[in-house]
């Protein structure tokens, strides 16, 4: 039980560095100087955008589904 605890706090960690850093990267580099095609502070950009959809579109499909699985469960006994 505690090594699941453990794993949990590491994602839980791993996953609220990348949603900061991918925030702060965008609002640091929002207003950039772009060298044009294959400039990588805009590839850096895009892939920051797409992590961010990515961590949304996960919350907001299991944010609902543990809401679902609580009340077909009812409450811990």
């Amino acid at each position: 039980m505690k090594k699941t605890r453990v794993l949990s706090c590491l994602i839980a960690a791993a996953v609220l560095f990348v949603m900061l850093g991918s925030v702060v990267f965008l609002a640091v580099e929002a207003g950039h100087d772009c060298s044009g095609h294959g400039c990588p502070v805009c590839a850096q950009l895009e892939a920051c955008e797409e992590a961010l959809q990515t961590l949304a579109l996960a919350a907001g499909a299991a944010l609902p589904a543990a809401g679902a699985a609580a009340w077909l469960l009812g409450p811990p006994r």
